[in-house]
């Protein structure tokens, strides 16, 4: 975003997430126990695109990040517009398993059915150069979409359940898995139910 606060938004029609490569990834096969947050996930290149064209970022977007967790944290940006019309944090995850070591941070405020979303990485230097005005619904659907899109991969690899890294003594807040397809699934209707008519 520019430092002129009287900048106009740019206004944007549409979103969509990609993700290119998806590869389910297990701890102590495919990367040592101890070098990430969870025993099983997703992991893929993820690119966004504002009314068709690319968001780059130096190496932030696109970027390899945990699909699975990006997805959580982008449902997560959903919840905190429904519940309290703004959001600030960082909606996707590193492969590490850390959402701020992707070095992305957004912050959203819905203003009557468009959101003003700025997006900088961690060292406060703008993604895009400016602040995005975003009809809200479209980044529902964006994120119902990529949700669809883990689902539909997890499915297809018989993968029901993403466990925390076994290293971890005791589950995370009582719960054995970090995310369950079927929570995948109830987040995705979810979305769809806050979508206006």
């Amino acid at each position: 975003m520019s430092d002129d606060a009287s900048e106009d938004p740019t206004r944007v029609e549409s979103v969509a997430f990609e993700t290119e490569d998806p590869n389910h990834v297990v701890a102590g096969e495919d990367f040592e126990g101890y070098t990430m947050n969870y025993g099983g996930t997703v992991h893929g290149t993820v690119r966004l695109y504002l009314d068709g064209t690319e968001l780059t970022h130096t190496n932030k977007l696109p970027a390899t990040f945990d699909v699975v967790d990006t997805a959580r944290a982008q449902y997560e940006v959903v919840r905190a517009l429904e519940t309290a019309g703004e959001y600030a944090g960082e909606p996707f995850c590193c492969p590490c398993g850390v959402r701020s070591c992707a070095y992305v941070h957004w912050t959203a405020v819905d203003d009557g059915g468009a959101l003003d979303v700025t997006m900088k990485d961690l060292g406060g230097n703008a993604i895009g150069g400016r602040t995005y005005r975003v009809l809200r619904d479209e980044l529902y659907r964006a994120t119902r979409s990529l949700l669809a899109e883990v689902i539909g991969f997890a499915e297809a690899q018989n993968v029901e359940t993403f466990p925390w890294a076994p290293w971890r003594d005791t589950p995370v807040d009582g719960r054995e898995h970090y995310a369950t397809v079927a929570e995948l699934r109830r987040y995705e209707g979810e979305i769809a139910s806050a979508l206006r008519p």
